[in-house]
């Protein structure tokens, strides 16, 4: 079948990184995809993997004249099932798809309390995911979700329950997995002595990421004098960043932590941990915290979208926004033998193998694709 994607952007993100590793993995049905944007890094990668991607290089609402391009690209490629990401893509181009005749129109959302917190959600987000609620009922197919919290809250705000279809994200263990040589290289780049404990984080600086929050616990555990070093990674996350690089020179933290920026070779980055923290206040299904995983780090992580059935039994879990709590997470993982921290890794990486790894999560949407 041909399968056309409809995403708002193709810059790193989850939601992107998801669709890459579907296309880059589905071998049974031939996919292209429209970024309604312009082309960016995942959109790059995309391209050398021989994927046909198009940019309608939209700039914002006001620009609707560019739709016609979204229409003569759906006329153009006769797409067997239009698959659209995210709200604005289900909105506009699960819009014009209907009104096109296509029948076959699949929505994927991958947002939870983030589109109903007034406190972290934009209104226009907010806006926009309840005129989709109303058009829930006459648009998609099936609406495919990465998260159980995602469906549950999607579905108070009016989405139709009956549409929805769970397919977590899935991870590639064979890119995702501990690489030795890797840890000595960057700790040797870092100047890392090899006893210091390694807390690391990755994700875009954004205020549903907890970087602040994340900081006062690091702070905490400086205070009592506790050998650590912390290597963040991200977009904006370097010294470029006044408001972040006051926060650490605030708390005395200058020292400790490293900001590496953007980094294109995460599976590399990772084993350079030897502890992961997610310390967001909002999630659906993180991907970085899969990616952790099944590299066989130990993870501490807030208690966000569905991170307990992530990590099951695995997992050291704290309240969102509760930098006591988390710096006390840490302090016990760091306690923890050397080969105790192994054996929970491994069980993490075991967990990714049976339950999210990417051939399952591929097999879910072949079969989607085929009601």
């Amino acid at each position: 079948m041909k399968i056309l994607h409809v995403i708002i952007s193709t810059e790193i993100g989850g939601a992107q990184k998801s669709l890459y590793r579907l296309i880059l993995n589905d071998k049974q049905n031939d996919h292209t995809v429209i970024s309604l944007t312009r082309i960016e890094k995942i959109g790059l990668k995309m391209i050398q993997d021989q994927f046909q991607i198009f940019s309608i290089n939209m700039n914002g609402y006001f620009e609707f004249y560019k739709i016609f391009k979204l229409i003569y690209l759906m006329h153009k490629t006769k797409p067997d099932i239009i698959q659209t990401w995210m709200y604005d893509a289900d909105l506009l181009a699960g819009t014009i798809a209907k009104l096109m005749g296509f029948k076959k129109i699949f929505w994927n959302i991958r947002s939870n309390n983030y589109v109903i917190n007034k406190d972290i959600s934009k209104r226009t987000t907010r806006l926009k995911a309840k005129v989709c609620s109303y058009l829930s009922k006459i648009i998609p197919l099936k609406i495919i979700s990465n998260s159980r919290q995602s469906i549950d809250v999607h579905s108070t705000i009016g989405y139709d329950i009956n549409k929805f279809l769970l397919i977590p994200n899935g991870f590639d263990t064979d890119i995702f997995k501990p690489i030795p040589k890797a840890r000595i290289k960057i700790r040797r780049v870092l100047k890392i002595k090899d006893d210091e404990i390694v807390l690391g984080s990755i994700g875009r600086y954004d205020s549903t990421k907890g970087y602040f929050y994340l900081i006062d616990s690091l702070s905490a555990l400086n205070k009592e004098n506790i050998r650590f070093k912390v290597i963040l990674i991200g977009n904006k996350i370097n010294q470029g960043n006044k408001d972040l690089m006051k926060k650490i020179k605030e708390n005395n933290l200058e020292n400790r932590v490293f900001l590496l920026g953007e980094k294109n070779n995460i599976p590399y980055y990772l084993n350079a941990f030897d502890i992961f923290i997610l310390s967001s206040n909002s999630e659906a299904f993180p991907n970085i915290l899969g990616e952790a995983m099944s590299s066989a780090i130990p993870c501490i992580s807030t208690d966000v979208g569905d991170v307990r059935s992530i990590l099951g039994n695995y997992g050291f879990f704290v309240p969102t926004n509760n930098f006591i709590k988390m710096a006390r997470a840490i302090k016990k993982v760091m306690s923890l033998s050397i080969e105790t921290r192994a054996k929970i890794g491994l069980k993490c990486r075991e967990r990714i193998e049976k339950n999210y790894s990417i051939y399952q999560t591929v097999k879910k949407y072949q079969s989607a694709y085929k009601c």
